[in-house]
């Protein structure tokens, strides 16, 4: 059971950084490896310093109060324009 636990983090950590793996062996290609290697570890901080300024908050907080407004209209509707169908799902597809 361990071992199934410990294969799934290992797939989930290579799917995460597969966009920045490259398709040739490291023998003779060591500069796009350091590449990747570095630009997998520089990318998860970069959205995480991205997620500490005021714009990312105010448009965080737009997305919030957008979203709690076609969902009233929503629960009060349930027939959505498709202007705010495609918005309401737009935001529940957003990572907060």
């Amino acid at each position: 059971m361990v071992e199934c636990v410990r294969a799934i983090e290992v797939l989930d950590l290579r799917w995460k950084h597969r966009k920045w793996r490259p398709n040739v062996p490291v023998k003779d290609n060591a500069r796009k490896w350091w590449v990747y290697a570095i630009s997998a570890h520089v990318e998860p901080l970069k959205k995480q310093n991205k997620a500490y300024t005021w714009t990312f908050a105010l448009e965080r907080a737009r997305d919030v109060t957008n979203y709690s407004r076609v969902y009233q209209e929503y629960l009060n509707k349930s027939d959505l324009s498709p202007g705010s169908q495609a918005l309401k799902e737009e935001l529940e597809k957003a990572e907060f």
